[in-house]
């Protein structure tokens, strides 16, 4: 799966003009990741995501009052290795559209491959 191509004007329309996304990930220098608006939202979920994902090992979607939540882990795979990350995202959905992305995420952690996967080269 990749976030980009084809995908990029479906996922951009799921965010409001004005959307909020507020991101918090394990990385020292940069913990905190903040945008508005949809090209930038998708923007950094490009930065995330625009590799190969391998499988989709778990998901769900929830409401939380008056917020949706929606949890993932992907395994995935770049020329390091193997990994399995997980995220989860509370959205404000105002007129049909994500008003606000509020997102915590694992980072990706790595793991050994999958049994009868192909070798990881760069």
């Amino acid at each position: 799966m990749r976030a980009g191509g084809a995908r990029v004007p479906a996922l951009e329309a799921c965010f409001g003009a004005g959307a909020r996304f507020r991101a918090v990930v394990p990385n020292q220098a940069r913990p905190f990741r903040e945008h508005v608006g949809p090209a930038a939202a998708v923007a950094q979920l490009r930065a995330w995501f625009d590799g190969d994902v391998h499988e989709l090992v778990d998901s769900g979607v929830n409401a939380v009052a008056d917020r949706v939540l929606v949890r993932y882990r992907l395994r995935t795979h770049d020329a390091e290795g193997w990994f399995l990350v997980g995220q989860q995202a509370y959205l404000a959905v105002e007129a049909g559209a994500v008003a606000a992305c509020n997102r915590v995420c694992s980072g990706f952690r790595p793991i050994a491959a999958p049994a009868g996967a192909p070798p990881v080269t760069a």
